[in-house]
């Protein structure tokens, strides 16, 4: 009897040889997807958190009006000129917030325009505030529109004070600093008009 030599199966050292780059590979994209999800997860709360925290800062009927100072950029102003909101106490105040880029606000501003030219004389004061900070692109802007009224430029710090989601957005304040009206996009001269009447005018 002759002795023989343990054969081996070649073809499954090849295989386990084969299948061990997968498991590795596998391996790997399981970590890279928990990591995937995981940043998305941080990035979903942390937009939850931003657009939660928006609406408890917006102005509501009856609360007092943020204070703010902006640098005037209509053609009217001296230089170096601001307004500021404190200063117009004992006067109702419009604040309008547009950007360049906004539609509607190419509607609305020039109503507004028109409503500030009418009430002025009754006592109203009127700011519209550009919110990106685009001064040169918000001066022309308004000079395409043809519009008189007082215009501010500001980065965005008193948008987000007033928690501005949504443009053009107009807040209505009476001559004691509260925060009377908001009117959400695009309002007929007549309505605005009535509205701030309502609040008290010379």
């Amino acid at each position: 009897m002759s002795d023989q030599a343990p054969q081996h199966d070649d073809a499954a050292t090849g295989e386990d040889e084969a299948a061990t780059p997968t498991r590795r590979d596998s391996l790997l994209t399981r970590v890279i997807s928990w990591v995937l999800i995981a940043m998305f997860a941080v990035i979903v709360v942390n937009e939850a958190r931003h657009w939660v925290s928006v609406p408890s800062s917006q102005p509501k009927n009856g609360n007092s009006a943020p204070d703010f100072s902006v640098a005037r950029i209509d053609a009217s102003a001296s230089p170096g000129e601001r307004f500021e909101l404190s200063a117009q106490r004992g006067h109702p105040v419009l604040i309008d917030f547009w950007a360049t880029w906004c539609g509607p606000c190419k509607e609305s501003l020039p109503l507004i325009d028109r409503v500030h030219t009418q009430l002025q004389p009754r006592g109203l004061r009127t700011i519209a505030i550009e919110i990106e900070g685009a001064e040169a692109k918000a001066k022309q802007f308004a000079t395409a529109l043809g519009l008189k009224l007082p215009l501010g430029s500001d980065p965005g710090t008193v948008a987000e004070r007033y928690g501005i989601t949504q443009i053009p957005l107009t807040v209505l304040i009476d001559a004691e600093g509260q925060v009377r009206r908001v009117f959400r996009g695009v309002h007929s001269a007549e309505e605005l008009t009535k509205a701030i009447e309502s609040v008290g005018l010379r």
